[in-house]
């Protein structure tokens, strides 16, 4: 079976990061409410860079939230993957990928089920040592319309 690009690219390209790359995310998979799965890559990030990825049912742009040097393009409701498996380093190239199901995603009070014809907006936040000292950036953003 051929896994597919799912989503929209959006807010893009991202602030440059410290190894003078502008870090992306890609989604893959099938983008169903209730028995999808997704996978999220975060591209060009600095080597060995903690990442999480974020998800929220609005988009938002807001540069350089506090301790970031990059811009958060998602809205309110902004939930975080920190389960176990679902954050960590990115590899010697600059990626990291994770998978998750579509049937619960997560929000800032608990988890969230999403419906068919849900719009959802996904981004990485990930540590970056810049000039100034350790700071974050962000990837652009993706947005997906899930069936």
């Amino acid at each position: 079976r051929t896994v597919s690009e799912v989503g929209v690219s959006y807010c893009g390209p991202s602030v440059t990061n410290s190894i003078g790359r502008s870090a992306s995310i890609l989604a893959f998979g099938t983008p169903r409410a209730v028995s999808g799965d997704l996978e999220l890559i975060a591209l060009d990030l600095p080597s060995g860079a903690t990442c999480v990825f974020l998800a929220a049912p609005s988009s938002g742009l807001v540069p350089q939230p506090p301790g970031s040097v990059g811009t958060l393009c998602l809205g309110s409701s902004i939930g975080r993957y920190v389960g176990a498996g679902q954050f960590g380093a990115a590899d010697a190239g600059g990626t990291l990928r994770r998978t998750f199901s579509l049937a619960v995603i997560p929000g800032p009070a608990g988890p969230v089920v999403p419906a068919p014809g849900d719009l959802w907006y996904f981004q990485a936040w990930y540590r970056d040592v810049t000039t100034t000292g350790v700071a974050s950036n962000f990837t652009d953003g993706v947005a997906i319309r899930l069936e």
